[in-house]
C-alpha cells in the first residue's frame, strides 16, 4: 500500500512537472528558464525519483505522453481540416478551369504558381497579425471569410 501510494504521488508530481515544463517552454526562454525547464523534464522522466532515468522510465513516460490526447486538439483539427479542404478542392479542379478558359500549359503553370505565391505573400503579414491579435480571432475570421 505504501509503495502504491508513493507511486501515485510520484505520478502526480511527474505530471505536474510536465505541465510546468510545457508552461515554461510556451514562452521565450532565457538561460535560467531553460535550466528550470530541463529540470522539470528530467523530474518527469525520473519516475522512481532515484536520480537516474532508466530506459523503462523513459519509455513509459514517452508512451504515456504520446497516448494522452488533449481535448483542445479537436477544434484545432477541425479548423485545419476546413482550411485544407478549401485548398484540396481548388487544386484538383484547376485543370478543368484552365481547359474551360482555353489556356495553354504555360498559363496553367502560371495559375498554379500564382496560387502558391499568393499564399506565401499572405502568410508574411498574417504572421504579424497573429502576433498582435492572437491565433483564435484570426482562425475564426479566416474560416468565416
Amino acid at each position: 500500500l505504501a509503495k502504491g501510494s508513493r507511486r501515485r504521488r510520484g505520478l502526480a508530481r511527474s505530471r505536474r512537472a510536465g505541465r510546468e515544463a510545457a508552461a515554461l517552454f510556451a514562452d521565450s526562454l532565457d538561460a535560467c528558464d531553460r535550466k528550470a525547464a530541463a529540470r522539470a523534464v528530467l523530474a518527469k522522466l525520473d519516475r522512481d525519483e532515484d536520480g537516474q532515468i532508466t530506459w523503462d522510465e523513459f519509455e513509459k513516460t514517452i508512451i504515456e505522453d504520446a497516448t494522452t490526447l488533449d481535448r483542445r486538439v479537436y477544434p484545432l483539427a477541425g479548423a485545419m481540416f476546413s482550411a485544407g479542404l478549401s485548398v484540396g478542392t481548388v487544386v484538383p479542379i484547376l485543370p478543368v478551369i484552365v481547359h474551360d478558359l482555353g489556356m495553354g500549359p504555360a498559363e496553367f503553370g502560371l495559375a498554379v504558381s500564382a496560387f502558391g505565391l499568393t499564399k506565401l505573400l499572405a502568410n508574411v503579414p498574417a504572421a504579424g497579425l497573429v502576433e498582435s491579435k492572437g491565433r483564435q480571432p484570426l482562425l475564426v475570421g479566416g474560416l468565416v471569410l
